[in-house]
């Protein structure tokens, strides 16, 4: 900041350097890989036993020992909200020892026009095929919508959204070495083309985590902080609940302990449950 120089043209500079990516940019979150894997993970069912296959089928594609063929190259995620679908992309990646690209539909449409849709869609692909053998993780697939259901003023834009991402599925150079996971809420608002084979041919179902996954997602959050039979309480007494708002439980538990400036006790888990007065009588 030099003495004279106007404010605007200060901020100006600063932004510009705030933007500059410097020479020793740390890693993004998503190319770091994750220390939950799916051995990890409980809850999970038919997803972590097609993971788990993977991660196996990936190996052996490495080695040599089958084709690209002979891989799944993709699998569609489907559950309410806050079932793990992300976290389930993030361990599939740890596990199979790749680099996970997470994007959406959200992020793809961020600028509105079609032309910017595709043309970030497109980087993200090529993303994804430069760093092969990845993970690409997109989230929010039923916000595509299906080209039999598209009307009105968007169902231009929407065909094209969606033929656009059917291209980027098949590939006119292929996609070897790239896993496409994707994730909604809602399946049955896919159009049908994305799910056929050698795109989306592998739909699998997440519900809301049991007894066990609800213990086994405390005591992951937890650390070890708590005891066993603590896990297995507040495992009871949040059922109903899905793996992201037991990991809310925690953090807000965790919170509560620092001002303390002593370590998470079951009294901090408790105050921050749900049904306050039926998770009482359970302690």
């Amino acid at each position: 900041m030099t003495r004279g120089r106007p404010v605007s043209r200060v901020f100006a500079i600063l932004e510009k350097m705030a933007q500059a990516e410097p020479a020793n940019q740390p890693p993004k979150a998503s190319d770091v890989v994750s220390e939950i894997r799916l051995e990890d993970l409980e809850g999970y069912g038919e997803a972590k036993e097609w993971g788990l296959d993977l991660a196996r089928d990936l190996e052996d594609w490495r080695t040599g020992t089958i084709s690209w063929e002979d891989v799944d190259k993709g699998v569609l995620l489907s559950g309410p909200p806050g079932t793990g679908k992300t976290m389930f992309a993030r361990a599939l990646a740890a596990t199979c020892h790749v680099k996970l690209i997470a994007t959406s539909y959200a992020k793809w449409q961020a600028k509105g026009y079609l032309n910017d849709f595709l043309k970030a869609m497109q980087k993200s692909f090529k993303e994804a095929k430069d760093a092969a053998p990845t993970i690409l993780f997109i989230d929010e697939l039923d916000a595509f919508g299906s080209r039999d259901g598209a009307a009105g003023s968007n169902a231009s834009y929407d065909i094209m959204a969606i033929n656009g991402l059917l291209e980027e599925l098949d590939g006119i150079e292929g996609r070897e070495g790239v896993i496409v996971v994707a994730a909604c809420n809602h399946p049955k608002m896919v159009d049908a083309a994305i799910l056929r084979a050698g795109r989306l041919d592998r739909h699998v179902m997440i519900s809301l985590p049991n007894g066990r996954a609800r213990e086994a997602i405390f005591r992951m959050h937890l650390h070890g902080g708590l005891s066993e039979d603590d896990h297995r309480a507040f495992a009871e007494a949040t059922e109903g609940l899905s793996g992201a708002e037991i990991e809310k439980i925690v953090r807000n538990a965790r919170r509560t302990a620092r001002r303390r400036r002593e370590p998470i006790t079951r009294s901090d888990l408790i105050v921050h449950l749900p049904f306050m007065g039926t998770s009482h009588r359970m302690f």
